[in-house]
């Protein structure tokens, strides 16, 4: 591939690296996305498709910068910036990936991967009401045949049967008013 590499345009090479990725030969992919992105005219696509395999290859501080290259010429990319969030949030960085799935929300309120995503940072960080609250929004948007509506389903569950749930119910004051 190096030596007749420079026979091909950008275009070229990303078609070829996405069948690379169908074939799940990463190595040859990589090797085409990375000359795809220095040569001139390059399509956007290639940062998207950098920022997955990177992501796949958990190199997420290389994913990071080409999602965010991938967004900036794609503002309303609502995928790419739900996965730039995952990258944050595989790289422990909660508070971003919470920021992108806010955003991803913003553009598209029902987006069941970051409604869940966002309902189990927020229980993980013991926010089980802002969490709970993600998820009766995720159950009341996403079809329930959708892979994420069962895990929101599931984590309702837990949160409702958690004890420090519980009592946070009964401290707040809509619910003290009821009573």
């Amino acid at each position: 591939m190096a030596k007749a590499a420079g026979a091909f345009d950008a275009d070229e090479l990303l078609a070829l690296a996405l069948h690379d990725l169908e074939k799940e030969r990463l190595e040859g992919a990589l090797e085409k996305l990375k000359l795809a992105e220095s040569k001139s005219g390059c399509p956007s696509l290639v940062y998207a498709e950098l920022g997955r395999l990177y992501s796949k290859l958990k190199l997420f501080d290389r994913a990071k910068p080409m999602y965010q290259r991938y967004l900036q010429l794609q503002p309303a990319a609502v995928t790419e910036l739900f996965q730039l969030g995952m990258a944050h949030f595989e790289s422990g960085e909660a508070a971003e990936a919470l920021d992108k799935w806010a955003e991803v929300l913003k553009l598209a309120p029902s987006y069941a991967p970051a409604l869940f995503f966002t309902s189990f940072q927020y229980a993980k960080q013991g926010n089980l009401i802002e969490a709970h609250a993600c998820c009766e929004r995720a159950l009341a948007t996403i079809a329930d045949d959708n892979l994420y509506y069962g895990r929101a389903k599931d984590l309702m569950q837990r949160i409702d049967a958690d004890p420090a749930y519980i009592q946070a119910r009964q401290n707040e004051p809509s619910v003290r008013k009821a009573h």
